[in-house]
């Protein structure tokens, strides 16, 4: 009983924002949060099919932020909206200067995706490993279409100062790289 009391008195202090790209229909980043939240504690994770099937009803919360006429958007689209809004929404800390990611995907330990919680995440060692590693492929993907410009700018007439720009960048993406791989 004291824990439920502790994670409502949690929950009811938690503020939620968006970033500056979500679109949730009008819907109150808010409100988002805590059904992500609620549709989290529902379910023991958090996936896009589970987000989706819970916003179908038309006085569902979640329900104003998604295409549901089929002509113009199908199933597969949803799943796409529900993913950006799970990654859109993030908390507001008074420790934190900045709003933060709340969940992020990872593999469970089932050998499914799903997303969890960051407090979750970092507390299980398999999920920690998994979400390490998609940060270093995110890296890496940036990483390579940093090349492409580079290569891009290289066969035009660019000036100096850019491609020294570009440069630093490459420089600073493997500083990240490798800071990421030390978290291992």
């Amino acid at each position: 009983m004291a824990n439920k009391f502790v994670r409502e008195a949690r929950k009811a202090s938690k503020r939620y924002a968006a970033r500056a790209s979500a679109n949730f229909g009008g819907v109150d980043p808010q409100a988002v949060g805590e059904e992500l939240e609620r549709i989290y504690e529902k379910n023991g994770q958090l996936n896009s099919r589970a987000v989706v099937d819970e916003a179908r009803p038309e006085d569902a919360v979640l329900h104003p932020a998604f295409e549901w006429d089929d002509s113009i958007a199908g199933e597969e689209w949803r799943n796409h909206q529900s993913r950006h809004l799970i990654k859109s929404i993030l908390v507001v800390s008074e420790e934190e200067a900045e709003p933060t990611t709340v969940y992020v995907n990872v593999k469970t330990d089932e050998g499914r995706r799903s997303y969890q919680p960051v407090e979750v995440v970092v507390q299980h060692v398999d999920q920690y490993a998994s979400a390490v590693m998609e940060l270093q492929a995110r890296i890496n993907s940036a990483t390579k279409a940093l090349k492409e410009l580079e290569t891009a700018a290289g066969k035009s007439d660019v000036s100096a100062e850019r491609m020294a720009k570009i440069h630093f960048a490459a420089k600073a993406l493997a500083t990240a790289y490798s800071a990421v791989e030390a978290l291992h």
